[in-house]
């Protein structure tokens, strides 16, 4: 079985509570926190990250997303259909599958719904602890 990985560097972001207008959302670069930017250090909300993904033929082929730290809440969508989600743990790795959404005619477009809200049964507890609530792509992303 031969794999390959790439490292999904390149997004574009926007802080909005729904889908933003990515015209006008920004590039980032990954791993990234909206929270060390000025004016959005205490922005404990929604983040949305956007990556385009190139046309590729999957013939036979299994394809996942491997996120290795998204904090804290994601939801992650391709072609704008829901294909996973991963809550309450920000530090840890996780995996979707992207197959069953995968449009091998055009660019797919790979979208993570994010939100770092404070949460009463997580840590940090509310806001109890001094305790960065970092929120975004906080690690590398391979395709």
């Amino acid at each position: 079985m031969n794999r390959e990985s790439t490292y999904l560097t390149h997004w574009q972001f926007a802080l909005s509570m729904n889908e933003p207008d990515w015209n006008t959302a920004r590039t980032v670069t990954v791993p990234h926190t909206w929270n060390i930017e000025e004016g959005t250090e205490e922005v404990w909300d929604t983040g949305w990250y956007r990556c385009v993904l190139p046309k590729q033929s999957l013939k036979n082929q299994r394809i996942f997303a491997y996120f290795r730290g998204v904090y804290h809440d994601a939801t992650v969508f391709l072609n704008g259909v829901e294909v996973g989600k991963h809550s309450r743990s920000g530090y840890m790795p996780f995996t979707v599958e992207l197959a069953n959404a995968w449009d091998p005619s055009c660019e797919n477009i790979l979208v993570v719904r994010i939100n770092n809200r404070f949460a009463p049964d997580m840590l940090p507890y509310k806001r109890s602890f001094d305790w960065a609530n970092d929120g975004g792509l906080i690690r590398p992303v391979e395709l």
